[in-house]
């Protein structure tokens, strides 16, 4: 059959063309229908070659529309712009016409046809057919189906609309498939906004997005691409949309992304019917990322491309939301593609798209993108995020939203968590950032577990590393509100430290949270007494944290607990512990000695008198903070800590005997370690302030043992440590015959 307009069959959606093709031949005829019939049917007795209809097609363009002039001049009625009802001016001359077209009007007089099924009722090849039960009436296209005994109404009766419709759009035509799409819109529109159940069949309801899906393939119809795209943006979130996808056995996603990267140009000339395409598209696209595990389909550079296109676009921030959206789910997990959008200068885009938007969901929407792009081992994203002033803009927005829910501390204190290993952020300002962070660890307990768990950790790791890196940071935390900080995590790291409540679920998940948030909190302890780099010094801020740390019962009692655990896992905690007590004693601030509180000396002699392994240089490292400390409790002119050691030692027995320590050096590289040094320090000083250690500590063994060793090493601080030693342990022997003899003397002669 030609494709040209004037010969083509009359559809039931064509209102124009209607009357021209039914009256192609004279009223008095044979039944005028029969022009109108499937190529199938026989054709009109009359010749093509003599039909002014039919030889039109063979005709130049300026002969057709001259031959069309003609025929509607010699018959009124085949003019579409005639009103047949304007033109009589008597109502009998009315009731006749009306009558006459009544019963010749082919929609309501129906003849023989070889096709009498829906698919040709609606294309309208078969209207004469004797089954006409179910036709499109196009004055009411627009909303629902019609049918001869009754109004099939998207919204009054779903599971009948669904049926009939499946049954009318399988291989009709696509003008007939583009008007059946109207009614559609607004079913599909019903069900997102509930305004009817969804109990119906929910088979056919997939099999209508099927249908949909594989129609987008095959059409080239634009305004029909445009309708499927809106109905299935309107269905997206239905669950049988899901159900169809998992049904697909074919990729889904080419078959969008290739839409879409057809679509794009158009819509980037400004074309907006092109533009509403692309948006539904990418929604489209969007949620099959979250159905599907092979997301290859959509990770090639020329769809990379278009949604950076995308993002560069002004206004829309609906487009730029979505692309947002489906460049995070492609490059989470993927350094290939997080390096391809790195270098197309992917940070300042979404930053410079945050800066211009006051769009709440945007802002969201982008700091979800940062998070999961800077969820690498690549360091250089952060960088470029600080450089940027990534920072001082995340502060500005925060600062604009009037009421911050807890979920609206998770994204940003995420974010500041990720970049907070950077070395850029040394030369920043950080007050904000440290403010936001410290309100973000103090979320409401009527929040979500793991939001609650999850913004405090995400909090103290910020400014645990924040600290470490930032001198100005590290002091201005030191000197909040007169040093109170420093008692907030110590209570925080006191939580982290109790039994859970009765009626707690204990979770290793929670378990996990509440150890690193122990750690967290004191490593910022420790950070705060961190020296500054630029003399070596404390501020005075820093010195007021070391004197709470110093004098606060919690933390003795955190760190008595942590020391006295001789377990694999407490590891990093003692380190940080020693760390913290290593930097307060060397500012000269002493631990406290409490009259009912933890011993903390005590903690540490157990600590280095526990297991040896010279294999394990980690736990030597250990070793010597621990004895480094010791040492400044007993040379302290505060004697407190001096007699806790004096009498742990001496109450212990064989536990604290430190030549024994000295023995398990056996390589010569140990002899000269710094932990060797420190414990040959300790020895030295607690003889001069304990003259019966000399005397107990004396025997040949030792003596042996220091001057093989001082003759050994190559250390000359050591060579002297040892002899020093020596001579205080042979002095000690001989005060101790001394001190013999004469009680020898006194009880020989008790009258002298």
């Amino acid at each position: 059959m030609s494709d040209s307009p004037l010969c083509s069959f009359p559809t039931s959606c064509s209102t124009t063309k209607s009357a021209l093709s039914a009256y192609s031949s004279s009223v008095g005829s044979s039944p005028v229908g029969k022009v109108a019939q499937a190529p199938h049917n026989t054709l009109p007795s009359t010749s093509t070659a003599t039909s002014p209809l039919f030889s039109a097609q063979f005709m130049s363009s300026p002969s057709i529309q001259a031959m069309e002039n003609t025929i509607l001049s010699q018959n009124p009625f085949l003019n579409p712009a005639f009103n047949p009802l304007a033109a009589f001016s008597s109502p009998p001359d009315i009731a006749r016409v009306q009558q006459w077209f009544q019963q010749n009007s082919p929609y309501s007089s129906p003849t023989a046809s070889s096709t009498p099924s829906l698919i040709s009722n609606l294309s309208g090849l078969s209207i004469f057919s004797t089954d006409n039960s179910f036709t499109l009436n196009s004055q009411q296209l627009n909303n629902k189906f019609v049918r001869t005994d009754e109004t099939l109404d998207p919204l009054k009766d779903p599971k009948k609309f669904l049926a009939y419709f499946l049954e009318a759009i399988k291989n009709c035509d696509q003008e007939v498939f583009f008007h059946s799409l109207k009614p559609l819109k607004v079913f599909a529109l019903a069900i997102a906004k509930r305004k009817i159940p969804t109990e119906f069949n929910q088979k056919d309801f997939r099999e209508l997005i099927k249908i949909l899906i594989e129609r987008l393939a095959l059409l080239k119809d634009q305004r029909s691409l445009n309708y499927i795209l809106e109905v299935l943006d309107i269905l997206v979130n239905q669950p049988q949309f899901e159900l169809a996808i998992a049904d697909r056995k074919s990729p889904i996603l080419p078959v969008f992304v290739g839409l879409l990267q057809r679509i794009a140009p158009l819509a980037f000339d400004g074309n907006e019917q092109y533009r509403r395409a692309l948006q539904s598209g990418l929604v489209i696209v969007h949620r099959c990322l979250a159905l599907v595990k092979d997301k290859s389909g959509a990770r090639n550079e020329h769809f990379f491309t278009m949604l950076l296109s995308v993002l560069r676009m002004d206004g829309k921030s609906t487009l730029k939301f979505v692309s947002l959206g489906i460049l995070r789910c492609l490059i989470h997990g993927e350094e290939k593609w997080k390096q391809f959008v790195f270098d197309r200068k992917i940070i300042e885009l979404v930053s410079s798209a945050v800066e211009k938007t006051t769009n709440r969901k945007i802002f969201g929407q982008s700091l979800r993108f940062f998070n999961t792009l800077l969820d690498s081992k690549d360091v250089r994203y952060a960088e470029s995020f600080v450089k940027n002033d990534g920072i001082k803009l995340l502060m500005g927005k925060i600062a604009s939203i009037a009421h911050c829910s807890e979920e609206d501390f998770v994204k940003p204190l995420n974010c500041l968590k990720l970049i907070s290993d950077a070395n850029a952020i040394s030369t920043q300002n950080l007050s904000l950032a440290i403010n936001f962070a410290i309100r973000g660890t103090f979320p409401s307990r009527e929040s979500k577990p793991i939001v609650y768990w999850t913004n405090i950790l995400n909090a103290l790791t910020f400014l645990r590393n924040a600290i470490v890196l930032n001198e100005q940071a590290r002091d201005y935390l030191a000197s909040m509100d007169e040093g109170r900080a420093a008692h907030y995590f110590a209570d925080l790291s006191r939580q982290c430290m109790l039994e859970v409540d009765v009626g707690e679920a204990v979770t290793e998940k929670v378990n996990r949270l509440k150890r690193a948030m122990l750690d967290d909190s004191l490593m910022i302890l420790a950070a705060l007494c961190k020296e500054m780099n630029a003399n070596g010094n404390l501020s005075e801020g820093q010195k007021n944290v070391a004197k709470i740390i110093a004098s606060n019962e919690t933390v003795l009692f955190i760190y008595h607990s942590i020391l006295r655990m001789d377990t694999i896992s407490m590891f990093k905690l003692q380190k940080t512990v020693l760390l913290t007590l290593n930097r307060i004693t060397k500012s000269g601030v002493l631990p406290a000695v409490l009259d009912n509180g933890p011993l903390l000396s005590e903690a540490l002699l157990n600590f280095l008198f526990s297991s040896f392994d010279s294999s394990n240089v980690a736990k030597l490292n250990l070793m010597k903070m621990c004895a480094e400390v010791l040492l400044r409790m007993i040379v302290a002119p505060d004697r407190r800590n001096l007699s806790v050691i004096l009498s742990s030692i001496k109450s212990s027995g064989s536990e604290f005997r430190p030549f024994e320590l000295l023995h398990s050096f056996t390589t010569g590289s140990n002899l000269d370690s710094d932990l060797y040094l420190a414990m040959l320090k300790i020895i030295k000083e607690l003889c001069k302030r304990e003259p019966a250690l000399k005397s107990q500590w004396s025997n040949l063994e030792n003596v042996q043992f220091l001057s093989s060793n001082s003759m050994m090493s190559s250390n000359s601080e050591i060579v002297n440590l040892c002899s020093e030693v020596l001579e205080m342990l042979q002095m000690g022997e001989d005060q101790f015959q001394d001190a013999l003899l004469f009680d020898i003397f006194m009880n020989e002669y008790p009258g002298k």
